[in-house]
């Protein structure tokens, strides 16, 4: 199983809109609101990279009002 992070920015005023959105898809575990220079922070489970990867490129990032991400995958857990 492989854990990620994604960081993302929202427009001004989608916050809930985009928080909503992402908990619809099953690869998202939680939602989280933020501070600093991201607005939310989705942590995913998915089967492997390539997963994580699609779910970022095909659905996040072509969602309206998300301005931009970034991604940590976790690669050891203690």
């Amino acid at each position: 199983m492989i854990k990620a992070f994604i960081h993302i920015r929202v427009a001004s005023g989608k916050l809930d809109d985009i928080a909503k959105s992402l908990k619809k898809f099953k690869e998202i575990k939680a939602v989280y609101a933020i501070t600093g220079d991201y607005d939310l922070l989705a942590w995913t489970e998915t089967t492997d990279f390539a997963e994580v990867m699609r779910l970022v490129k095909t659905h996040i990032l072509t969602m309206e009002f998300v301005e931009r991400t970034s991604t940590a995958v976790v690669y050891s857990e203690y």
